[in-house]
């Protein structure tokens, strides 16, 4: 697992910049059609017509820092929680990677990030397969895993509702 630690962050990166390049000018031409077909994606998209990109990447810039955190305590210890906190984040990137394959069959057409993410999925799913082999597997590693899911999947939900256009009293 050594050896994978800081792909985490670097995968991360590569795969959300396409994400930050594009999502302004992909909702901007795509959110009438989409939101049409799909009603139900207007509350998924409807934060993202008005934002800019700098708030934007601003939300992945705090990504990054958690988890260039997870990252460090991984690297820094021989805790097998932290360890598993690691998995469990680079699991939750790696469905998020899903998502986007599955927005993608959804429009049935680009989205952005698919670009990233059919590059990024095969190193991450093996990464992942390697470093679970490689592994302390016992309860403290397997609840690390799952709180790296949670804080995660947590950390999304804040960062999306942040990302929100903020209303003016």
């Amino acid at each position: 697992m050594d050896r994978y630690i800081w792909l985490l962050p670097t995968i991360f990166m590569f795969h959300d910049m396409e994400e930050i390049v594009g999502i302004k000018k992909w909702i901007s031409r795509h959110y009438d059609e989409v939101t049409a077909r799909f009603p139900a994606a207007d509350k998924i998209l409807a934060p993202y017509k008005g934002i800019s990109t700098a708030r934007f990447a601003a939300a992945v810039y705090e990504e990054l820092i958690i988890f260039i955190v997870i990252c460090m305590m991984a690297d820094a210890t021989d805790i097998p929680f932290f360890d598993g906190m690691w998995l469990g984040a680079f699991i939750g990137f790696a469905a998020h990677l899903v998502v986007h394959l599955a927005q993608a069959v959804a429009v049935r057409g680009y989205v952005p990030a698919l670009i990233t993410s059919l590059i990024s999925l095969p190193p991450s799913a093996y990464i992942i397969y390697r470093s679970w082999l490689g592994m302390e597997t016992g309860i403290s590693a397997i609840v690390g895993a799952a709180v790296g899911i949670i804080v995660l999947a947590a950390n999304l939900i804040i960062i999306h509702h942040f990302m929100k256009p903020q209303k003016n009293n």
